[in-house]
């Protein structure tokens, strides 16, 4: 976090004006902050972290296998590393493996697809597995069972 001169001489004032333990509890409560958020925004860069290595092409983190799966209706148990690519599907179940990473890609097509997939998977907030948008193609990656990512393209 940023700040500027005037602000930091303001702050240093008004804490030279307290009494000593008044002054060491502001300091300290300023620190702990600095440090708690500090925490937080390393959490979020091993995030991005691991978002773009799992986009690099060329990277270790890419699912190693890809099936092409046949069907209007499949229902798909994955194996660790490997993306399963559908056409257009009504329905679609998948179930990511625990381990590693595991997606699906499957086009909804003049009819909305019905996505089916355990309660564990966390998505993104923006993302309703429940309503899917006609005439638009759906890659659902997911990392040990858990964590999903979502690419949509009309």
């Amino acid at each position: 976090m940023a700040v500027d001169n005037d602000t930091l001489g303001a702050a240093l004032g008004i804490l030279s004006a307290m009494p000593d333990t008044a002054a060491s509890s502001a300091a300290a409560a300023a620190a702990s902050a600095a440090a708690a958020q500090e925490a937080a925004d390393a959490v979020d860069v091993a995030t991005v972290e691991e978002t773009l290595a799992y986009m690099d092409m060329g990277g270790s983190s890419q699912p190693a296998d890809e099936v092409a799966v046949t069907g209007s209706a499949p229902s798909i148990t994955a194996a660790t590393n490997t993306m399963y690519v559908c056409g257009a599907v009504s329905t679609i179940s998948f179930t990511p493996n625990p381990k590693g990473l595991s997606g699906v890609q499957f086009t909804s097509g003049s009819t909305a697809a019905v996505l089916t997939v355990p309660g564990t998977v966390k998505f993104p907030a923006w993302f309703d597995k429940d309503h899917l948008e006609t005439n638009v193609t759906y890659e659902i990656t997911v990392r040990n069972g858990v964590y999903g990512t979502v690419g949509v393209w009309a």
